[in-house]
């Protein structure tokens, strides 16, 4: 007597999926290597792409990134529950798809890290900043604090439209996000995140839990990223610059004192000796606020400073050499910016 099996016999065999995998990997790394078809990529994809995704993000008030991971997640289930396949051709499957995601992260906005750096972008002088050009820079931005220190509620609304009016200006022909979604205090909190840009919706997140000041400020900067300048000090720097030439004096105070905490304490030091009246209005308003951000960011640092090794690893993986010292890097190209004539 014979014996009847049900079922499918697992498929074996490489899956479609790791073709269309490696196809995208070689398609983006063609690109990446061919100055001219980078630049139109720049020019004409990510733009179209921007347009497109923010016209479903702006709709949607929730981050939409998770949602779509856990979708994939969901396909994932059906298609091993509906295919039966042997593990070779599962591992190709989940290498496949994995490709997919990078070529993805790097065809809808990772490609900038393969553009030429900001200073060159924006025609900064290249020759580094002095000790002197750094004080002078302490100066100006205390000159910003204390003209455009709010003496009311800071206008976060106000302000983080002016500085994202100000970004547009950069990529004239990218749309930005049209507001920085809110993500609660207890999942960036804990890992020290202010801010995020989703390299797949290139929608703009900030940690709910910071102050007005502090979310305006950490939203250009990711306003910057999603215009198109990847490296942390390209952001930083065009962040910062949108914030203090924008046209909503809280926008400049808050660009202005996000900057101001990125110098070097002895410039800061330095700064402050040679300001009178310790006592202004301006200067107590400026010491409340850092003090709130101080009070927001404070957490348990062995796990923020878990995160922050890994991510300086993968900013070092991207080419940024710099690492975290990116963010301040890019207050170095402010001065640069300055000298330009740039604000």
């Amino acid at each position: 007597m014979g014996v009847v099996t049900g079922g499918r016999a697992p498929r074996g065999g490489v899956s479609r999926w790791a073709v269309a995998g490696v196809v995208a990997t070689v398609a983006w790394v063609a690109v990446a290597r061919v100055p001219a078809a980078l630049e139109g990529w720049a020019t004409y994809v990510h733009p179209a792409l921007s347009h497109a995704l923010a016209a479903v993000t702006d709709r949607v008030a929730l981050p939409l990134t998770p949602v779509l991971a856990f979708a994939g997640v969901a396909v994932w289930i059906a298609l091993a529950r509906a295919r039966p396949a042997t593990w070779g051709r599962r591992a190709t499957r989940g290498l496949g798809i994995a490709l997919l995601v990078v070529a993805a992260f790097q065809g809808v906005w990772g490609l900038h890290g393969a553009r030429p750096p900001v200073e060159v972008r924006l025609d900064l002088p290249a020759d580094p900043s002095s000790d002197a050009d750094v004080a002078a820079l302490a100066d100006a931005l205390l000159a910003t604090l204390r003209r455009d220190a709010p003496v009311g509620p800071f206008d976060g609304p106000a302000a983080e439209a002016a500085v994202r009016r100000e970004v547009a200006r950069f990529a004239p022909d990218v749309r930005l996000p049209a507001r920085a979604k809110r993500v609660p205090h207890a999942v960036f909190g804990p890992l020290g995140v202010g801010g995020v840009i989703s390299p797949w919706t290139l929608e703009v997140h900030v940690d709910g839990g910071l102050p007005a000041w502090a979310r305006a400020a950490t939203a250009a900067h990711e306003w910057a990223h999603a215009a198109g300048f990847e490296s942390e000090a390209g952001a930083e720097l065009v962040g910062a610059l949108a914030g203090v030439r924008a046209d909503h004096p809280d926008a400049r105070y808050a660009a202005a004192l996000r900057a101001w905490t990125l110098l070097p304490p002895a410039v800061r030091s330095a700064a402050l000796e040679g300001v009178a009246a310790p006592d202004a209005p301006w200067r107590a308003r400026m010491r409340a606020d850092l003090r709130a951000l101080a009070e927001a960011t404070a957490g348990p640092s062995p796990l923020r400073r878990a995160a922050w090794t890994v991510y300086a690893g993968y900013l070092q993986v991207r080419g940024q050499g710099d690492g975290v010292a990116g963010y301040a890097r890019g207050v170095t190209l402010l001065d640069a910016a300055r000298r330009a004539g740039l604000w």
